[in-house]
C-alpha cells in the first residue's frame, strides 16, 4: 500500500509538470491480475464469497449470478481468481490552474 501511495504522488507530481503541455490529458490502464486464493467463507444465500490470498490478504465479494455452480464450492478450496485492477484519470488545466502543488 506505501510503494503504491508514493507512485500515485510521484504521478501526481510528474504529471503536474506537463500541464504546460496539453490543455487536457486523459488516460486510462489497466491489468489483468491472477491469483490463487482459499475460500474462508460463504453465504449461499446472499452469494457472498470470502477469500483468503497467499499474502494473507482477505476480500469478500458477492459472486454473480452468472456463477451456476456456486454451490459446490465450499470452505478451504483453493481458486483461482481473475480480476482487473484499472485506473482512470483526466488533468485539465482549468481544475488546477488555480490548485497549490503537491510537490
Amino acid at each position: 500500500m506505501k510503494k503504491l501511495y508514493l507512485s500515485i504522488i510521484a504521478i501526481v507530481c510528474a504529471t503536474y509538470s506537463f500541464v504546460a503541455i496539453a490543455e487536457t490529458m486523459k488516460g486510462e490502464q489497466s491489468t489483468l491480475v491472477t491469483v490463487s486464493a482459499n475460500v474462508q467463507a460463504i453465504d449461499y444465500e446472499t452469494r457472498e464469497v470470502t477469500l483468503v490470498g497467499d499474502l494473507g490478504n482477505v476480500v469478500s465479494f458477492v459472486a454473480d449470478e452468472r456463477i451456476e455452480r456456486l454451490n459446490e464450492f465450499q470452505v478451504g478450496d483453493e481458486v483461482i481468481a481473475d480480476y482487473y485492477v484499472s485506473i482512470a484519470a483526466e488533468l485539465s488545466t482549468d481544475r488546477i490552474r488555480d490548485a497549490e502543488p503537491l510537490c
